[in-house]
């Protein structure tokens, strides 16, 4: 565990590198220390390493204000509130958020060494990582008391069943669950009983996180529950442990069973985790049309696979679905998508390991990161690895964008690395409620593969449908890799950029793109600058991200130096 000085510290040094990104704040340099003065009576100093991003990696231990180690978390925001523009009512509610996301920052995990870690499967890894990287405060939870923090959080390893009911067919729209999706929830001698105690042609089966159940669903459906149109069937026959989005689950007892993602009206990072009706329905007919275009380009076979969404179902009550322009949270109460187990994908006996690729972000305490580790395992090079990462990766998404005009928002989160042997071997796409794109000018081989749905997604000019890509992967995952990496004298930063844009080159050599990966500048997307503005309010539509100025493109720099 660490000490609450550590936390406080180490929340101080991500708040000062990303608002130093985000421009909220600059800082003034006299050798190895910066400054940066809050105020008449206010200054803080600190060490750092600076990146082709124009960010700071700043070191926690060095930093103080007035020339006192003694640092607080709180006590920075205030001092900052004309830099970030937060009112007071804001100020006060996002310090509660901040408080939420030290207390669990205060209970991980943090004796599990990098080289212990990969060696952990697929949801034993999650449950150790520290969550969004850019994101300051990215354990809020806001909704949950500490009882509900120890019973639900993936760093505690939870195992508990879900809540079960069953709910008439009628009010329900989707993709139905057949019998495979039932025996992830019950054994088939319960849904057996259930069968032979309810007319089964006229409900169906739907899984329920116990939160939502207790805290939601007996408040806002009461009167589809007394109208038996809810009917209360107990638990389910297994029990679930959550990865780290907090509402996506796999069974303990069959690995190999659908995971199940469930909505969860918390506010954690950016938005309140419920399941948008719509995403629900089409995630099912996305899997089917994006696998036959994976299937038909012979670049993508064996490259890449999905991770299928194989049935999701939802219900939005009768009168809230009569206020449009209601509060979102008010439409995604009640859902369920049943998708694939990541654990089918791979074969052990082949030294196999799948990760999502935040893996790769995980520090141990000495400041080992899990990519140093999966290097050194690997018996590759560091320029090896990172280009087999780039060819295995990258390029398959960038592909999918220039030849296909698909995006996927490819944070950590979204992306699932297959390794062999500890090396990059393949790329699973996975989640495609509302991180899944199209480029308003597909071409007609992809709008005919998505001919039943392409209306129904959202598309975005290629232009900012680039972004998928370079501010999610990059920006959000692979900036901070990079300074790992250098700090822990595997590879410098430079170095790191121009493997990977030397791969992007070839491609480019050879699949000609609208939109180079490798030009001067991109657009900065800012997320934390949104909440400082929008504060904690309700709204119709989730929170969108703001605009910085233009980023001097790492890769470019990188490539063209290089030459």
């Amino acid at each position: 565990m660490s000490s609450w000085k550590e936390i406080n510290q180490n929340l101080i040094a991500k708040a000062l590198g990303e608002m130093i990104f985000e421009e909220n704040i600059s800082v003034s340099q006299e050798g190895e220390l910066y400054s940066f003065k809050a105020s008449e009576d206010v200054t803080y100093t600190f060490e750092g390493k600076p990146s082709l991003w124009g960010w700071i990696k700043v070191l926690p231990h060095t930093i103080l204000r007035n020339g006192e180690r003694k640092v607080s978390a709180s006590q920075f925001f205030i001092d900052t509130q004309k830099f970030t523009k937060m009112s007071d009512i804001t100020l006060a509610q996002f310090i509660e958020e901040m408080r939420s996301t030290l207390f669990a920052d205060l209970h991980l995990n943090h004796e599990v060494s990098a080289d212990e870690f990969i060696h952990l499967d697929f949801v034993e890894s999650q449950q150790l990582l520290n969550g969004h990287p850019k994101i300051l405060l990215n354990k809020g939870r806001l909704g949950w008391s500490t009882e509900d923090w120890k019973s639900y959080a993936p760093e505690n390893s939870p195992v508990f069943p879900l809540k079960l009911i069953a709910i008439k067919k009628e009010l329900i729209k989707g993709v139905l669950p057949g019998e495979d999706e039932y025996l992830s929830l019950v054994t088939k001698e319960k849904l057996e009983v259930i069968e032979k105690s309810l007319d089964i042609t006229q409900y169906v089966l739907m899984p329920i996180h116990p939160w939502q159940w207790v805290n939601v669903i007996c408040y806002q459906y009461q009167n589809e529950i007394q109208e038996q149109d809810i009917i209360d069937l107990g638990s389910t026959s297994f029990h679930y442990t959550p990865q780290t989005s907090l509402r996506t689950f796999n069974c303990i007892e069959r690995p190999d069973a659908h995971e199940i993602k469930l909505p969860l009206s918390i506010l954690n990072t950016s938005c309140i985790r419920g399941l948008p009706a719509k995403t629900i329905e089409l995630g099912v007919k996305i899997s089917t049309s994006l696998a036959k275009l994976i299937d038909d380009d012979e670049f993508l076979q064996n490259k890449v696979e999905v991770l299928a969404e194989v049935a999701g179902i939802n219900y939005v009550a009768k009168d809230l679905a009569q206020i449009k322009e209601a509060p979102y949270r008010f439409h995604e109460f009640l859902g369920v998508i049943w998708r694939e187990s990541t654990f089918g994908k791979i074969n052990s006996d082949q030294n196999e390991n799948i990760i999502l690729t935040a893996n790769l972000l995980f520090q141990d305490k000495r400041q080992q990161s899990a990519m140093a580790s999966y290097i050194k395992a690997s018996g590759l090079s560091a320029e090896e690895w990172i280009r087999e990462y780039a060819k295995k990766v990258i390029i398959p998404l960038y592909h999918l964008q220039s030849q296909h005009g698909v995006g996927l928002v490819a944070h950590g989160q979204n992306i699932i690395l297959i390794l062999k042997n500890n090396r990059p071997y393949k790329l699973v796409l996975k989640d495609f409620q509302g991180d899944f794109r199209l480029s308003s000018k597909l071409n007609p081989h992809t709008k005919e593969i998505f001919r039943d749905i392409y209306q129904d997604i959202v598309q975005l000019p290629p232009e900012h449908l680039i972004h998928d890509l370079y501010t999610a992967h990059f920006v959000t995952l692979l900036r901070y890799v990079g300074m790992n990496l250098e700090l822990e004298g595997v590879v410098n930063e430079r170095a790191f950029y121009q493997f990977i844009a030397e791969e992007i080159k070839s491609y480019e050599q050879n699949y000609p793109c609208e939109l180079s990966l490798l030009k001067p500048q991109f657009e900065k997307i800012l997320v934390n600058s949104v909440r400082f503005k929008i504060g904690y309010g309700d709204s119709a539509q989730r929170p969108l991200p703001l605009l910085g100025t233009l980023i001097s493109n790492p890769l470019h720099q990188a490539y063209y130096e290089s030459l």
